[in-house]
């Protein structure tokens, strides 16, 4: 044919549909029309029935309000409004839009409000009919789903969307305001649900949709008010996706599972996800669980990913266990925050399942106080392995304020509570730690607000826990509880240090348990050691109130670095230094175990730190001394001596010495050894009137200095400000307090 023929041949071919890829839909034209621009389909899914409407094509459809189904009737079409969501809206009874006849990939809907949907009857071969997505279904078929409003629709199995084999895609949608109505039967997924295949969600908000079940006994027949992920049949379990979604404000009536996100998936990852507010119910019951997000384990696949995740506010009320998460589950670097539930408000697994791990999490605020009072525990976790984590300010209406029954490895225990505002007479135990196993800790700022006297409340850090090179500091167990720090636990390599009793005579450690090679110093109890039968077992440990019986005890200062900036490890010449157990394993460098927390290093150089006391000045402020940068010989200069709280502009005079010094002078304390080397006059800066802010000054510790000094690496320097101010006293001058700090290389 030539090449005239030929076109003339195209010419006439055209107008059957081989160059009309977009197919035009306006409700408001003339019926049928033709799908031209000019002459548009006034129905969507006329213009999908026309035979000229193949794969790849495009229907176009202008806004307005079509009450009518869609269904893809196997073509794998894109259907998309040209003024988005809020302007055009598909309504209807059954599924609203249907992909049900084997579409395949790159079929797609874009661009619509979807409401008003009951559901598709679903009749399988093998099992029990059911309704599944009232807004949209797909079964054994292929959907994107792509800014979309998804909402006021109901059924049985995803009362917004539900995929039954096949793959469903949704991106920039909201699937809100969804309810699953009362169910005699299994009622799952109130925002979507994927019972086979593969649901995928990115940039999609699920928010207010309800799930309403029946329970039989222990069992609740609601699952996942927002997303639901799970094989409901034989079939193979099905795979989830989800990254930078919302899932907020879901709920289960009036109990279940999986307020946010029901999963047992063979290949979870969810990313970069909000899970908020969401609840398992509205009555309490103990086995309403995992109000943010459920996860099932599957035998012989590997548990749910979630990353990068903020689960928050979830669970309020009536969660039994799992505030934030419950099941079987790999967390890394998520925010799990003021969660609540009777057991872990922010993480619990079963103890017929593996356990969570959790690696470089947040774990702050959480709760266990509900009117359970005989179940509460784990504020934070429960029965998982966390590493790195930080668990801060959680709080237990009964034991473990942070975690129970969890290993923790490199984690930080800060500031949480038990037993607070509980008026029934329970044991509380635990006020950071109950039952757990925890290596290379920092257990800190841990309280235990015992209710009633009895004997076996205790444990402001811990309690019938295994540490083991833990930092055990600053924790407190007000009256009438027992042990400051830790009752009944197993110390090994621990740091014991500045823990406090809250009336009453109070003591640090209570035993059963042994004590190795750790150290008990500088704590605020009347003694050290509990009298409580049986007490622990001491050895090769340093305690302050005097040597315990057994091997290698001693009582010595332990000559921590600077233990008011918490660094607990020892100086050159500590008399903890190679004084461990001989037959504890040997320190990285070979030698014998040091006691306390951290291996001795000679190349260690620790942060200066205050001593001495400083004289009050004129405004009433007594001025610490502080620094910036680091005091040494080699790279950056930029060791600065620094106070703040001077009178406005006072002139101050920096002296040091090798040794310190509490000589009394001018009402004060000169706080450097003789003799005494001075530095440059600094001058303050203006002082904010009636306060101790401003009035800041530097003054450079320069290498110079240093040199020209002798000073090597090793040398210790103790280091004051001498001040001009009008006391009145008459003195004329004031004096700041200490600094110790050591010269690096």
């Amino acid at each position: 044919m030539n090449c005239i023929l030929r076109s003339a041949c195209l010419l006439v071919l055209s107008p059957i549909g081989f160059a009309q890829t977009t197919w035009f839909v306006d409700g408001a034209g003339t019926a049928p029309g033709s799908g031209t621009a000019g002459d548009p389909f006034t129905s969507i899914q006329y213009a999908i029935d026309q035979s000229s409407t193949v794969d790849g094509d495009t229907v176009l459809v202008q806004p307005g309000t079509y009450l009518e189904s869609v269904d893809f009737s196997g073509k794998s079409l894109r259907v998309a409004s040209s003024a988005g969501a809020s302007a055009t809206v598909l309504e209807s009874i059954g599924s609203v839009v249907m992909a049900i006849s084997g579409e395949a990939t790159g079929t797609e809907i874009d661009g619509f409000t979807i409401q008003g949907g009951t559901g598709f009857d679903f009749v399988p071969t093998v099992g029990v009919p059911r309704v599944l997505g009232g807004g949209l279904v797909v079964i054994d078929s292929h959907l994107s789903v792509r800014n979309c409003m998804i909402t006021g629709n109901t059924a049985q199995f995803g009362g917004g969307a539900c995929v039954n084999g096949g793959e469903l895609r949704m991106e920039d949608c909201e699937v809100r305001g969804n309810e699953l109505p009362l169910q005699a039967s299994v009622a799952v997924g109130g925002g979507v649900a994927c019972v086979r295949g593969s649901l995928s969600l990115h940039r999609t908000v699920v928010a207010d949709n309800i799930l309403r079940a029946t329970s039989g006994g222990i069992f609740s027949r609601g699952r996942g008010a927002g997303v639901y992920c799970a094989v409901v049949t034989s079939a193979a379990a099905p795979s989830l996706r989800m990254s930078d979604c919302l899932i907020e404000n879901n709920r289960v009536e009036p109990w279940g599972r999986g307020g946010g996100i029901y999963v047992a998936s063979s290949d979870c990852i969810i990313e970069r996800c909000v899970v908020r507010g969401n609840s398992t119910g509205t009555e309490v019951n103990r086995f309403a669980e995992g109000a943010g997000i459920y996860v099932v384990e599957l035998e012989q696949a590997p548990p749910a990913t979630i990353r990068d995740c903020t689960i928050e506010n979830n669970g309020a009320g009536t969660t039994g266990a799992g505030g934030g998460v419950w099941g079987y589950a790999l967390l890394q670097n998520c925010v799990l925050r003021n969660n609540e539930a009777t057991r872990g408000g922010g993480i619990h697994s079963a103890p017929s399942d593996a356990p969570a791990r959790l690696e470089g999490c947040l774990l702050e605020g959480n709760r266990s106080d509900h009117s359970d009072v005989f179940l509460p525990s784990g504020a934070g976790a429960n029965r998982v392995e966390l590493f790195d984590c930080i668990l801060r300010g959680n709080r237990s209406m009964n034991s473990g304020g942070a975690a129970t029954n969890c290993e923790l490895t490199r984690c930080e225990v800060l500031d949480n509570t038990s037993g607070a505002m509980l008026a029934e007479s329970v044991e509380i135990r635990g006020g950071g730690l109950l039952d757990c196993i925890a290596t290379d800790c920092t257990i800190a700022g841990n309280l235990l607000a015992p209710c009633q006297d009895l004997t076996v409340d205790g444990g402001g850090a811990a309690y019938n826990s295994t540490l083991t090179r833990c930092l055990i500091v600053g924790n407190k167990t007000e009256s009438p509880g027992i042990g400051a720090a830790t009752v009944g636990c197993e110390l090994e390599s621990c740091t014991v240090y500045g823990n406090e009793y809250l009336g009453g005579w109070g003591y640090v450690v209570s035993g059963p348990g042994l004590v190795r090679n750790t150290i008990i110093f500088g704590n605020a109890a009347a003694i050290d050691i509990g009298p409580y039968s049986p007490e622990p077992e001491f050895r090769f440990t340093n305690v302050e109130e005097g040597v315990m019986p057994g091997l290698g005890n001693i009582s010595a200062a332990p000559d921590f670095w600077a233990p008011d900036r918490l660094d607990f490890h020892l100086r050159p010449g500590s008399r903890g230094i190679d004084e461990g157990d001989p037959m504890s394993p040997l320190d990285p460098d070979g030698s014998l175990i040091e006691m306390g927390a951290f291996p001795f290093d000679l190349d260690y150089y620790g942060l200066p730190t205050n001593y001495c006391t400083a004289k009050v000045n004129s405004l009433g402020c007594a001025v610490a001394m502080d620094f910036v940068g680091a005091p040494s010989l080699t790279g950056d200069d930029n060791f600065e001596l620094t106070a703040t709280g001077f009178p406005s502009n006072a002139f101050a005079v920096p002296v040091w010495s090798l040794s310190p010094g509490a000589t009394p002078l001018g009402g004060g304390l000169l706080c450097v050894g003789s003799p005494f080397m001075r530095s440059a006059v600094a001058q303050a800066g203006p002082n904010t009137p009636g306060t101790c802010e401003g009035g800041s000054l530097a003054s450079p510790f320069a290498q110079a200095t240093m040199t020209a000094a002798g000073l090597v690496a090793g040398s210790r320097i103790y280091a004051q400000l001498w001040y001009r101010d009008n006391l009145p006293d008459g003195t004329g001058f004031a004096l700041t307090d200490g600094l110790d700090f050591t010269i690096q290389p």
